[in-house]
Formats: structure tokens, C-alpha cells, sequence
């Protein structure tokens, strides 16, 4: 289950602020730019922060080394007072199941998976299947995400949901499938298992949970694509225990003999695995004695498989596994206790570096490690992680690029960060602040001045706050976007949030274009607003409609 803390939104970390990225679903480009220097460095940003997103994060790099990151979103839990901001066009609708991913400084931001299609005309990235029952979704009855991006880039996301486990993949779009339903009631067994997901060497998805099972006890289930449907198999069932935890997250890796799964069995007090021979599942120990919580699985490129997790309140573990049993040592002592937001993220360079993320509930923070091949893990130095949780890493085959994703509580957003050589790297400088849509454009004073209006984007910003036309005539608007990464539109309503009054294409600008709309007149007096439909809160304006003046007989 996903626990919550009650969000201070005015409370953002400054730092992170100062590195944020945070724009429309399209995502944006720099506006200015803040210079790190050189040499090897952690550097976290804002990934999104629409609604409150975050919850459930995983991550994985495409084989360019581009981070796709999914994780839950939900409506923002509100102070008494407080004004939602407005969704930008294109931005999916919450609670859904969400992606975004960031190439060359720009943020792309979409679904998976909405409880309802989109608006016409209007295009969420990454294509999102429509699932109707995400429409009850919740923090408390939903559990975690997970992804994996094949060789060709296929994108396979896995999610617990109220109903069950669910799948989605897709290079352009995603379809949406239920793998496993929930057969007893949430009120009787509780959130599913945190699932796990990865591809195999034929490119086929492998999707692997715990749940609870319907006679008592827990299952232990994975799913494979097969002939248009999913093959669901058995892979162990574990005893009932008085006061063992919900299901735990499961951890699946695919070695050099196929899918191996890594799970958490709280009867047993041991971290198991289990390895497909045939149609069977032949479990083993990885460590007894061992609480198992908040595992996380991978292989190396050599086939040697990892697993990290929690042994107890006090001890991160991790163990490998070169096919002939498994060898755990410890990787950090942390603070006594158990944090919201406790689990383990394992990855693994080509050369055998090992990356691992945790929570330390003792320094109330995200933590990141590393080791060489069968080296101590030592702790890598990070900054704005305090109070994060469920991170999740990933790290590009030559090890030049680690890519952590979290969640931020107190901010309700999802949090981002690399660690590589930061020479000649730059990041954008803070988006301009999202302003609530009901407030309306700061907006100036103008006079019409003719029928031929121009306005320029530059910088996520129109070069004016003021456009004026008289009533009753038509008038042409020469948009020219400057911006070298963004596309831009043009539209005016009656208010900020309110009727469109005339609304041009979302067709893509790319820089030193410059697009002619002709606009049917206005015929009444007042004043509107302007907008880029893209960058609603940080391109608007005040768009006067004055009253024609009598022509002189």
C-alpha cells in the first residue's frame, strides 16, 4: 500500500526548484540555462508536477540511454483554500497511470493508461488505452508500477490496480490488458503485490506478483504473452501466518535459462526465488531468515542475476546468483524503523558496477550506492532527497549514465535525478511559477492598431500581454515561434478556463516558423484572453475586443 504524508505544496525544496523542468504534457525546452560545471555529479530535477504524481515510480533507459519513467497520478490532496492548477491541453486526465520520459533536456509527459479517452482533437503522448475501472483508483487501493522497454523500444508497463495486476505495451500507443483479477474483496486481502515486469530474449513480456490467495495464504503468480492472451502461471504458493505483512513487491530478472522471479515469503521468514524448468517452478533460497520487503530484481550482462531488498528494519541486502545458489552481503545499516515509502532499486552496468537505491528511514532520505564487480558498496553523495520514497534506478550498459526517478510527498511531485559526467551539461532554469487558471492573465492595456496582430514566442513566453482588435471585423494573427524545441498554438477565450472563442489547430511549430490565423470577427466588446494551448500558465494574455468606431460620412 502506498502510504501517504500530508503534502505542504508551498514547501518545495529549493534546490529542486531551482532545477526544475516542470512544463505541459509536450514537455518544454530550456528557457535559460544553469551551467554545473565539470566531473562526475548527482543533479535532480522535477519531472512532473501536475496533480499529485509520483506514487508507484519505476524507470528504465531505452538503448540511447533516453529514461522512461511510469508512475500513478491522482487529483492533488488540496490545503483549506488552495486553487488547483489547471491541467494543460493535451495533459491526461487523473487518476491514470502515467509516462514520461526526457530527450535532449525536454520533458514528454503522457499515459498509459486514462479512465476515459481523450478530448477530440486532442493528443496525449504516448497513446493511452482507455481503462474505465482506474476511475475508482486510489493511493490506498492501488500498489506500484514497473517498466521495461525492449530492444526494438517497446514500452511494458505493469501496474496493481483494484482489480487486479494489468499490463500495457507499445512502441506508438498503448493496449491495455487485466493479467490477474483480484479474486477476494480489497475490505478481506488488501492492495495487491507491487508487480514487476521484463522481456525476454524473443521479446516477450514477463509480468510477475504477489497476491493474496483466495482459500488464505498468498500465491505467487507470473504471466507471459502467448497467443493473443496471457498464460498465467503458478509459480509458488506460500502459508498463511498470523500477522505476516500484505503481499510484498516481487522482483523479476531474465537470466541466460529464462525468467527468474524473486519473492518474499513471510510464512517462511526467507527471500526465495524461482527459476521456470519446463512448465515448472523450481524455488530456492536466496537468504533465510530474511524479511524480503521491497525487492527488486536484475541481470547482468554476464547472466548474473541480482536481487535487492530489505533482510530487516536495519539491513539493505543485496544477493546474486550465477546460477549455482545465491551469496548475500550487506550494503548499508540504516536507521531503526520502518519509513513510508521503503523499497530497493537494483541495476547493473555492463563492466558489473552495481547501482542500488533505497529509503533510509533513519536520515528520512533517498539513498544511492555503487560497487564495482564483487566490490563493498559505497554510498554516492546526493542532494534534495530528503524525506523521498519508492525509488526506482537504471543505468545506461556503459555505466556513463545512472537515472533515479522517486516520489516527493511533501511536494506531490515526481522527482528525477542523474549521475554522470556533468561536463558541458545544462539544465533548464526554473519554468516560469503555474499560476491557478481562475486568476486570469496579468494582462495590460492596448488599443486596437489595425487588423494584421503579430505576436512572437520566445521562451515559453509571448513578447506581448496585450493584443487588441476592434469589434465586428475579421483580423489575421502571424504567430512566429522562436523557440527552438516547443510547439505553440493560438487561441482566445472568453476568460482564463473559460469558452473557446476561436481555437487554432494543436498541429506541431518548430522554430522560424511563422503561421497566419485568420480569425472571424468578434462582434462583442470586452475583454478576453490569449493563450498557447500548450503552455496555458506561462503564455497568456489580455485580448481587448474594442467597440468599432463610426465610420465618418
Amino acid at each position: 500500500m502506498l502510504a501517504r504524508i500530508p503534502a505542504d505544496v508551498s514547501k518545495r525544496l529549493a534546490l529542486l526548484l531551482a532545477l526544475a523542468l516542470v512544463g505541459a504534457a509536450c514537455g518544454e525546452p530550456p528557457s535559460g540555462e544553469i551551467d554545473f560545471g565539470s566531473g562526475r555529479q548527482f543533479v535532480p530535477q522535477i519531472a512532473d508536477s501536475t496533480d499529485d504524481v509520483g506514487l508507484g515510480a519505476a524507470i528504465a533507459l531505452d538503448a540511447d540511454g533516453v529514461p522512461f519513467v511510469s508512475y500513478y497520478g491522482f487529483p492533488a490532496r488540496l490545503a483549506e483554500g488552495e486553487i488547483p492548477v489547471g491541467r494543460p491541453v493535451g495533459a491526461p486526465f487523473v487518476p491514470a497511470v502515467l509516462i514520461a520520459s526526457q530527450r535532449d533536456g525536454v520533458w514528454n509527459r503522457g499515459a498509459v493508461a486514462m479512465d476515459r479517452d481523450a478530448p477530440a482533437l486532442v493528443s496525449v503522448p504516448f497513446g493511452p488505452d482507455t481503462v474505465e475501472t482506474l476511475s475508482t483508483a486510489t493511493p490506498d487501493n492501488t500498489n506500484g508500477t514497473d517498466i521495461a522497454v525492449g530492444a526494438d523500444g517497446t514500452m511494458h508497463v505493469a501496474w496493481a490496480a483494484a482489480d487486479g495486476i494489468w499490463y500495457a505495451g507499445g512502441a506508438d500507443s498503448f493496449a491495455a490488458e487485466k493479467v490477474i483479477s483480484h479474486l477476494p474483496s480489497l475490505s478481506q486481502a488488501g492492495p495487491l503485490g507491487w508487480p514487476a515486469v521484463a522481456v525476454d530474449g524473443d521479446g516477450n513480456p514477463w509480468v510477475a506478483a504477489t497476491v493474496t490467495a483466495p482459500g488464505g495464504g498468498q500465491e505467487v503468480v507470473a504471466a507471459t504473452s502467448h497467443g493473443g492472451g496471457w498464460d498465467v502461471q503458478t509459480v509458488a504458493e506460500l502459508a498463511a501466518c498470523g500477522g505476516c505483512p500484505q503481499p510484498e513487491r516481487t522482483g523479476i530478472a531474465v537470466g541466460p535459462d529464462g525468467p527468474v522471479v524473486v519473492y518474499a515469503d513471510p510464512a517462511g521468514q526467507a527471500v526465495m526465488a524461482a527459476r521456470l524448468q519446463g512448465r515448472s517452478w523450481l524455488s530456492e533460497v536466496v537468504e533465510a531468515g530474511a524479511d524480503g520487503a521491497g525487492i527488486s530484481a536484475t541481470a547482468g550482462k554476464d547472466g548474473t542475476l541480482y536481487a535487492a531488498y530489505y533482510a530487516d528494519r536495519q539491513t539493505v541486502r543485496v544477493a546474486t546468483s550465477d546460477g549455482k545458489g545465491w551469496a548475500a552481503q550487506d550494503v548499508a545499516t540504516i536507521g531503526s524503523g520502518k519509513a513510508d515509502g521503503q523499497s530497493t532499486g537494483v541495476a547493473v552496468a555492463d563492466d558489473g558496477t552495481v547501482y542500488l537505491t533505497y529509503v533510509d528511514p533513519g536520515a528520512s532520505s533517498v539513498v544511492l550506492t555503487s560497487a564495482g564487480d564483487g566490490g563493498v558498496f559505497e554510498a554516492i553523495p546526493t542532494i534534495a532527497t530528503e524525506g523521498g520514497q519508492w525509488p526506482a534506478v537504471d543505468v545506461t550498459p556503459d555505466g556513463a549514465t545512472v537515472s533515479l526517478a522517486w516520489y516527493d510527498p511533501r511536494a506531490q511531485d515526481l522527482a528525477y535525478a542523474t549521475f554522470a559526467d556533468s561536463g558541458g551539461l545544462v539544465l533548464a532554469a526554473p519554468s516560469p511559477t503555474f499560476v491557478p487558471a481562475s486568476s486570469g492573465p496579468a494582462g495590460g492595456t492596448c488599443e486596437p492598431d489595425g487588423t494584421d496582430l503579430t505576436v512572437k514566442a520566445v521562451g515559453l513566453s509571448w513578447d506581448k500581454d496585450c493584443l487588441a482588435v476592434e469589434s465586428g471585423v475579421d483580423f489575421t494573427v502571424n504567430m512566429d515561434n522562436t523557440d527552438p524545441a516547443a510547439s505553440h498554438n493560438f487561441s482566445i477565450y472568453t476568460e482564463a478556463g473559460g469558452e473557446a472563442i476561436f481555437q487554432s489547430d494543436l498541429d506541431p511549430t518548430v522554430a522560424g516558423s511563422v503561421v497566419k490565423y485568420d480569425v472571424p470577427p468578434i462582434e462583442d466588446a470586452g475583454q478576453f484572453y490569449f493563450q498557447c494551448d500548450f503552455h496555458p500558465t506561462s503564455m497568456n494574455g489580455a485580448f481587448i475586443v474594442a467597440k468599432a468606431k463610426k465610420q465618418k460620412k
